[in-house]
């Protein structure tokens, strides 16, 4: 079973942040043992790289963060393989990211003094678009395939498209999660020409899930790195999640 992230997730390295997919064997990353709140920077063993992987949209915020009422709760949204295996403090253990349970599972940065919790954890799905439609849009911005994200099941309202290239994802977020998140992406955003039209054509949700080409790496002795500009601890390539 394939782990890992989307193309354009940041790695914290000796050399400051790092789009995972650039990242080689030899190169260091920012790594911690789990019986240790330390951290050191350890050597990659090999890059990984898988296509075609279910993906899921984590949403997280900050436990520490202080707001004034009324005010929106900021909050961070990631791609990430369905598979690959967060800490989960509470529980002292790695858990897949389709086990995740909103609300109730902490998430564990490089800041040991900081936590984070989920508030969405849902797969990504596709985007179903005519053939002359689609031939248009990539004519546009040339991209692979197109998806939508929503916050549940029971809640279908498309809240994000994206598309995946080769080389990242994009994103363009749209005011569904009404007045309780600001979600911010670490992504580039859809070109505002492809937007507009995106708009006008005739597309619609699918219950297939979004695919796309995940990278993940294998870390020396801890096994384990950091992504994002906050630094969630996950585990390499060589850590299995719970229930796997």
């Amino acid at each position: 079973m394939s782990s890992g992230f989307v193309a354009g997730t940041l790695v914290h390295t000796d050399k400051g942040l790092v789009p995972i997919q650039n990242l080689k064997v030899g190169d260091y990353v920012l790594s911690r043992s789990i019986n240790e709140t330390e951290t050191q920077f350890k050597k990659i063993l090999r890059v990984l790289d898988s296509s075609k992987t279910v993906i899921y949209r984590i949403i997280y915020i900050d436990n520490q963060e202080n707001y004034i009422q009324g005010e929106k709760i900021k909050a961070k949204a990631m791609f990430v393989s369905e598979y690959h295996p967060v800490w989960i403090e509470d529980e002292k253990e790695w858990v897949a990211i389709r086990d995740l349970k909103e609300y109730e599972m902490i998430l564990s940065s490089l800041d040991s003094n900081k936590s984070y919790t989920i508030v969405s954890a849902y797969p990504v799905f596709d985007i179903e678009i005519s053939d002359v439609n689609l031939t248009f849009l990539k004519s546009l911005s040339p991209f692979e395939k197109i998806g939508h994200c929503m916050k549940e099941n029971s809640r279908p309202d498309i809240d994000a498209i994206l598309i995946s290239t080769p080389k990242e994802i994009k994103v363009q977020t749209f005011e569904s999660w009404g007045d309780v998140y600001d979600v911010s992406y670490e992504f580039k955003n859809i070109s505002l020409e492809l937007v507009d039209a995106i708009n006008v054509t005739d597309i619609s949700t699918s219950t297939s899930f979004f695919s796309t080409a995940v990278y993940n790496l294998e870390v020396e002795e801890f096994h384990t790195y950091f992504v994002g500009e906050l630094g969630l601890w996950v585990g390499d390539s060589t850590i299995q999640g719970s229930n796997e």
